[in-house]
C-alpha cells in the first residue's frame, strides 16, 4: 500500500527538488531497462521448461510494477512543475470591462415668465 506524503519547501529550493526527482526517475528507468534485458536473455534460452517461462513472467510482472511506480513519479513531478510554472508565469488576470457611461438626463426647467 502506498501513502502520499506532502511537505513544504522554500520556493528557491524547488528547482533542486525537481532535479532530484528527475534523477530518481532516470534511475528507476535504468532498473527497468536492466530487468527487461534480463527478461529478454531469459526468453532466449532454448528450453521448453515451464520454469523458464515462469521466470520470464515474473520478470514482466516486476517490470509492470516498476513502470507503474515511474508513472506515479512522473505524475507527481508534472503536478509540481505545473504549479511552479504558474508561479513563475502567472496568467494575466481577466480585465474587468469599464462600466458603461450613464446616459445624460435632460431636465427641462419651467419658464420663469
Amino acid at each position: 500500500m502506498k501513502v502520499r506524503i506532502n511537505h513544504a519547501v522554500n520556493l528557491d529550493e524547488v528547482p533542486e527538488k525537481l532535479t532530484d526527482m528527475m534523477s530518481d526517475i532516470r534511475k528507476e528507468i535504468g532498473k527497468v531497462s536492466e530487468l527487461s534485458m534480463d527478461a529478454e536473455s531469459a526468453s532466449e534460452i532454448v528450453s521448453n521448461s515451464a520454469l523458464k517461462y515462469q521466470l520470464v513472467l515474473e520478470m514482466l510482472l516486476e517490470i509492470k510494477r516498476q513502470v507503474s511506480d515511474i508513472d506515479q513519479m512522473v505524475e507527481d513531478m508534472s503536478s509540481i512543475l505545473n504549479g511552479y510554472v504558474g508561479i513563475l508565469e502567472p496568467k494575466p488576470s481577466t480585465p474587468v470591462p469599464a462600466p458603461e457611461p450613464m446616459p445624460e438626463r435632460v431636465t427641462e426647467e419651467p419658464d420663469a415668465d
